[in-house]
């Protein structure tokens, strides 16, 4: 429209040069006198006032059309005017829905504010660059806060929207203001698009979080309870040794031994009990049991020594048997492929939208120390593993030495059984002195301690004994069967030493196991803190790789935010005002 308006007002323009530089069709007064004989001079007169009304009704008639162009010319101006307005409110609109998309970007995790742009140029004094440079002087760079895809989507619209303007008529960059405007729509879908999917990744994220931590938990539980149980079985084996050493130290001292050996092993079992007895402080305390004479502060002896430390084997037994020893651990979590998704998902949506091809996510590094990290993961299972059937085959050797205690009681009671019947028998057949008698007497406050059933024949045999006439034969007969009945009895003492020995041994060995085992799981632990930080040091230069990249965008943003003032400020630069016309010109 604006071609055929200058085409039209230039054929107008030459038609008034022609026009104008064209001779009169009146002859003059010279040539009226020359001519006067030719012809009558009204005739003349006549021809050339017809001329000049024609003349002047076709530029009458150009000029309404000259109005009627004008008038279509000012109702063009209006309209584009409006468009203009029109143009100027989408834009307003649409930097608010940028400012919004920036606050929901920064809501998920806080970045650091962006640099200011550079100076403004010197030849930009205008009025309108004030008024754009407000709204976007202080706009934040929304696409250096996402992913390596939003950056990818900002160089596309980037390229696209802040590429050098064609110096063409107004109409044409109306339109292509209007494409730059529905690009950056696009661009604000694809980006809330995005930022949801984002949103539901780091949803995912934070429950498989919650949920390893919640796993962590667990195992710290467990290793808490299998900690505790090789406590309890620990202390159990102990209190086994100092109990069999001190049935070991009355047997030998009622042999008429040196009492050494069971002072040692009273000690050591009022050792143990002063031990439990600390360790209770916190809970109900025992009653203090009395010695058979009725007092408690008497020094008790070796049979209360040891109900006391059966006492404290079946309260470690009890607490044994409130901890819950965990299973043998199960498969671990499967990762949940969202972020996968979510980014197929994004690439899916930015690949039906027009433009260059998007490349892929790189993601090499990640995979490498997420497989790193599977690998340390796996190691530490296989660890945990392994001391897991140590402390099980701990658990079967504990289990098999408290099936051996009950035996070696019942061993230990019937040798003392014997023992109390060859020292029956001999104070039987003694003088009858008053150490004697005591002895005699002792030995039937032990005889009274043995089993039922032996202890009924051991009186049976008495009866017989006092009923029946002793001759120096019988008396030489039963002599003999004790001296047999002695041996026999070191042959089982000296064996149960050796199976003593032996148990010792085992102890020593499984000491030496354990203490073997708590500095591998230090050394695991020590490994775990070493892999664990080395892991922090490479989060942290992520992260200051990624804020380093932020900080390159937002100088491109600046970069991109003064191209776009600029463009602003040219395309709201008011005219220079049109020259005067010149005689003989039109006002257009």
């Amino acid at each position: 429209m604006f071609q055929i308006l200058q085409r039209a007002l230039s054929s107008l323009e030459a038609a008034a040069a022609t026009w104008r530089h064209r001779p009169p069709s009146c002859p003059g007064p010279s040539e009226a006198e020359d001519r006067s004989e030719v012809g009558p001079r009204p005739c003349l007169e006549q021809e050339g006032a017809g001329g000049c009304q024609r003349e002047a009704a076709r530029l009458a008639e150009r000029n309404d059309w000259l109005r009627l162009a004008l008038g279509s010319r000012e109702e063009e101006l209006i309209r584009m005017q409006a468009s203009l307005q029109a143009i100027q409110a989408e834009k307003e609109m649409l930097q608010r829905e940028v400012q919004e998309l920036q606050d929901s970007l920064l809501k998920p995790e806080p970045f650091p504010p962006p640099a200011r742009g550079q100076a403004e140029g010197s030849g930009s004094g205008s009025s309108s660059s004030g008024v754009d440079e407000e709204p976007w002087g202080t706009q934040q760079d929304p696409f250096s806060l996402a992913h390596p895809l939003l950056r990818r989507l900002q160089s596309d619209s980037s390229a696209q929207m802040l590429g050098p303007l064609p110096t063409q008529p107004l109409a044409p960059e109306i339109h292509i203001m209007e494409a730059q405007m529905e690009q950056l729509q696009g661009s604000i879908e694809k980006l809330k698009c995005f930022n949801r999917l984002l949103s539901t990744a780091l949803q995912a994220y934070k429950g498989r979080c919650e949920g390893l931590s919640m796993q962590l938990g667990r195992r710290e539980a467990e290793a808490t309870a299998l900690r505790l149980a090789l406590q309890y079985s620990e202390h159990c084996e102990e209190v086994y040794g100092v109990l069999l050493t001190l049935r070991e130290a009355d047997s030998g001292a009622r042999e008429e031994a040196p009492k050494g050996d069971l002072d040692v092993a009273e000690k050591e079992a009022q050792r143990l009990l002063a031990q439990e007895d600390a360790a209770m402080d916190g809970e109900t305390p025992r009653d203090p049991q009395l010695s058979p004479e009725g007092s408690s502060v008497d020094r008790p002896t070796p049979q209360e020594v040891a109900t006391q430390l059966w006492g404290y084997i079946q309260r470690l037994r009890a607490r044994r048997a409130l901890v819950k020893i965990p299973t043998e651990p199960g498969p671990t979590l499967a990762p949940v492929p969202t972020v996968p998704h979510a980014e197929a998902m994004v690439q899916a949506i930015l690949g039906t939208q027009p433009g260059p091809a998007l490349p892929r996510l790189e993601k090499m590094q990640i995979q490498q120390d997420l497989a790193a990290t599977r690998e340390t993961l796996a190691d530490l299972m296989l660890r945990l593993q392994l001391v897991r059937r140590e402390k099980r085959s701990l658990e079967l050797r504990e289990a098999a030495l408290r099936a051996q205690g009950p035996a070696h009681m019942l061993l230990l009671e019937q040798l003392r059984w014997e023992r109390a019947q060859l020292g029956t028998g001999g104070a039987s057949r003694s003088s009858g002195g008053d150490s004697s008698g005591g002895e005699s007497s002792g030995d039937e406050e032990e005889l009274s301690q043995g089993p039922p059933a032996i202890l009924g024949g051991s009186r049976g045999i008495d009866g017989g004994q006092v009923g029946q006439a002793q001759g120096p034969e019988t008396l030489a007969q039963e002599l003999a069967a004790s001296l047999n009945r002695a041996l026999g009895l070191r042959e089982q003492l000296q064996s149960l030493r050796e199976e003593l020995e032996q148990v010792a041994q085992k102890g020593r060995a499984r000491r030496a196991q354990s203490a073997e085992l708590n500095s591998d799981l230090c050394k695991a632990h020590s490994a775990l803190v070493l892999a664990f930080r080395g892991a922090h040091r490479k989060q942290e230069e992520q992260q200051r790789k990624l804020e380093q990249e932020v900080a390159i965008m937002e100088a491109r943003q600046a970069e991109e935010l003064e191209v776009l003032e600029a463009t602003a400020r040219a395309l709201g630069r008011p005219r220079p005002p049109c020259r005067p016309p010149r005689l003989g010109e039109t006002f257009l």
